[in-house]
């Protein structure tokens, strides 16, 4: 992807819009999947996603609205009760 569609991305998540919501793309891929000349793209980060969207939503000074866009809208939008457990973010030093 290039620059302009990771700025469009982040503007999408960042935007308040209850359209955009998180969703990791931690799905398996067979070996045969990946090695190929077309092959599946990416890295797994579902282990370290929340930490890497704060730094983001953190980086473009809009924090506050992390919370709807990971815990609301994808609830909201599958019809599903929104998630009673809260978790604390801490800025810290990190390696993922």
């Amino acid at each position: 992807k290039r620059n302009t569609h990771q700025k469009a991305l982040i503007a999408a998540a960042t935007s308040s819009n209850p359209k955009f919501f998180l969703g990791t793309d931690s799905a398996p891929h067979t070996r045969y999947s990946k090695e190929n000349a077309c092959g599946c793209a990416g890295i797994y980060s579902a282990h370290a996603a929340i930490e890497l969207y704060a730094e983001v939503f953190d980086s473009y000074e809009c924090l506050d609205k992390l919370e709807g866009f990971a815990s609301f809208y994808g609830a909201d939008f599958y019809g599903l009760p929104r998630n009673e457990q809260k978790i604390t973010l801490q800025k810290t030093d990190w390696q993922a």
